[in-house]
């Protein structure tokens, strides 16, 4: 009989090892969740790439785990520093890179890149860097 205990928790302190290994993704939570700061854009049309002035650094874009997002642009309008509206959407990790974000009767899929601590968005208009 203690062989077959010892037999029954080797196995199963094996299966706890193996269910947790390195390739897990810490708890299952994407990496675009976190607030996100603007910090540079480009313009595909032009090709000329733009740091953000620090009063659009303020503007965010924030992922939630419940699959929303928050985006939060600031403009300077008559010299201050304001919110240009904010935006509530939802969004889907599609895979390959992939996002898929939706806002009122948009829904788009772009690449999305993780680098450091950076996440970099592209469309057909611009690339967007953003930074936590």
């Amino acid at each position: 009989m203690k062989k077959v205990i010892l037999v029954v928790t080797v196995f199963l302190s094996t299966l706890s090892i193996i269910s947790c290994s390195k390739d897990d993704d810490g708890g299952g939570q994407d990496p675009i969740i976190a607030k996100w700061f603007n910090f540079s854009e480009t313009e595909i049309v032009n090709g000329t790439t733009t740091e953000a002035s620090a009063c659009r650094k303020k503007g965010s874009l924030e992922f939630k785990a419940d699959g929303t997002y928050i985006s939060t642009p600031y403009i300077e309008y008559q010299g201050e520093c304001i919110v240009d509206g904010v935006t509530n959407g939802t969004w889907k990790n599609e895979g390959n890179g992939k996002y898929r974000f939706k806002f009122d009767t948009s829904d788009n899929v772009v690449p999305v890149e993780f680098k450091d601590n950076t996440i970099i968005l592209r469309s057909s208009e611009s690339v967007n860097v953003y930074a936590k």
